[in-house]
């Protein structure tokens, strides 16, 4: 009897490891890794001053929120539960001639789901710009070289890249282990794409992220012209995991 029971409560116990431990189910949540942390969270105060390399008119991007926890359900119709974090941004430009505020929020894309074969993951937090207005501000330029995808390695395949563009996703396609930038070097650099397709107006925008500093370079390209923006000034405070959710 008593061996019966030993056996009936192991098998309970699996049964419950497995539940816990299935993570892409219909009620599965997800939650920022800690690289997405070092990559993109920064708290109120923080700024990046940008310089074109031809006009050497200045770009400028502030945090005026601190970053605060946030719950949210996935694009496209997914249930999945997204557990991220968002602040906002104020975006300046002597070249656009604007000013504008957008929110900062990583969250999980519905369609990675289905991607698996491909070795994608729904763990691989995206951003894209969030205006509650119409969800593109003043200018696309301040809010679209914030587009990050959260993946581990560069994508190496054409269908991955395919599967981004198709989606209008940013994807990471390069890593440095350092990077120079108007004479100053920064380490663990990611190299994100986004193609214009039918979502942006814009043939293609390159960003250049650091890790613990944010975006150090961008490169803007459409059908009649392109600029390069290189951080010139910063003064930033990197955001570990554990400071945004510790309330």
């Amino acid at each position: 009897m008593e061996k019966k029971l030993l056996i009936s409560l192991i098998i309970v116990a699996m049964c419950i490891m497995a539940f816990i431990g299935c993570d892409h189910g219909i009620f599965a949540t997800f939650k920022p890794n800690e690289e997405l942390f070092e990559y993109t969270c920064y708290d109120k105060g923080s700024y990046w001053v940008y310089e074109d390399s031809a006009t050497h008119k200045i770009d400028s991007l502030l945090v005026i929120t601190k970053p605060v926890k946030t719950v949210t359900n996935a694009e496209y119709g997914s249930t999945i539960t997204t557990k991220t974090f968002s602040f906002q941004y104020f975006y300046t430009s002597e070249i656009a001639n604007v000013k504008d505020t957008f929110i900062f929020k990583p969250t999980v894309h519905g369609n990675l789901l289905h991607y698996t074969n491909l070795g994608w993951n729904p763990e691989w937090f995206y951003t894209n710009p969030f205006h509650s207005n119409d969800n593109k501000g003043k200018t696309f330029r301040g809010s679209y070289i914030l587009g990050y995808i959260n993946m581990p390695t560069p994508i190496d395949d054409s269908e991955g890249k395919r599967l981004c563009e198709t989606n209008a996703l940013p994807w990471c396609d390069k890593y440095y282990q350092s990077y120079m930038v108007e004479g100053n070097e920064y380490d663990d650099v990611k190299r994100m794409v986004a193609i214009g397709m039918y979502k942006y107006p814009f043939d293609s925008i390159v960003t250049y992220w650091a890790k613990n500093i944010g975006v150090i370079r961008y490169e803007y390209y459409d059908s009649i012209s392109s600029s390069i923006m290189n951080l010139i000034k910063y003064d930033v405070k990197n955001l570990k995991k554990k400071e945004v959710h510790k309330k």
